[in-house]
């Protein structure tokens, strides 16, 4: 354990920092297999912001340390994606996303707590979830923020067992809670206990369903005043976030995936 903790302290020494290693402040950046291969505290410092995040529930399920972050920065099919947003030089939030035949769909979210990191990393999934091929599972306080936001809520069963492909799910339809919008409720495990969430964005489905809507607020009207969202949403629909505006991915200058 000893040379474990040794060896990474001497990695650290004589790595550069996020803000060094990519060369731009306010960027996404995709963080892929040579960049963890060049400075592997790239992987610590993107578990800091998921541990920070997920410390409520004891960690992300899939994440619990800087090693499971290391295979997925290497993992084909996953997407990590990383961002600087202060005057420190390590990274401030991160989004992490795994391409599906249904499209990308965000799995993890992590920042430093800071309003900046926040509002980059929530502004990141607004700009996606109203973009097609783009979707993802949410509950508890982030399903609250992004409905809060507007983004599509997936309200056809039909559309959601598709994409789930055999998952059990009980469909509830409204927030069983009564605090939440949207039609589009389900019931699943995950581990050992029962979850309440719901399905946002666009995914792409076989029959092309779609069935995404704007969320509504508990007895009151959607965003946008009940028309349905179109099936190619214009991004310029959503506000950007105002300290959000450099949010698009790059790595090294060049632009990558929304």
């Amino acid at each position: 354990m000893k040379y474990r903790w040794f060896n990474r302290a001497l990695n650290r020494a004589l790595s550069e920092d996020f803000a060094s290693h990519f060369g731009a402040k306010n960027q996404w950046f995709e963080v892929g297999p040579q960049d963890v291969a060049a400075d592997p505290t790239l992987a610590d410092e993107i578990h800091h912001l998921l541990t920070t995040s997920y410390a409520a529930i004891g960690g992300h399920v899939d994440y619990k340390t800087p090693e499971d972050v290391m295979r997925a920065c290497q993992e084909a099919g996953v997407v990590v994606y990383a961002i600087d947003t202060d005057d420190d030089p390590n990274a401030d939030a991160t989004n992490i996303s795994k391409r599906t035949p249904f499209g990308e769909k965000g799995v993890a979210s992590g920042t430093d707590g800071g309003r900046e990191a926040k509002d980059a990393m929530i502004g990141k999934r607004v700009r996606e979830l109203n973009s097609p091929g783009y979707y993802g599972e949410v509950s508890d306080a982030m399903a609250a923020v992004l409905l809060k936001k507007g983004v599509p809520v997936v309200e056809d069963e039909r559309t959601v067992r598709e994409v789930l492909h055999g998952k059990d799910i009980e469909w509830l339809g409204a927030d069983p809670t009564g605090r939440l919008p949207g039609n589009g409720w389900y019931r699943r495990r995950l581990g050992a206990s029962l979850k309440n969430k719901v399905m946002v964005g666009f995914p792409i489905t076989s029959g092309a369903r779609g069935g995404s809507t704007p969320a509504k607020s508990p007895g009151g009207s959607p965003p946008n005043g009940g028309r349905p969202l179109s099936p190619q949403p214009s991004l310029q629909t959503v506000q950007p976030e105002p300290s959000s505006a450099a949010a698009e991915p790059h790595r090294h200058g060049l632009r990558e995936l929304p």
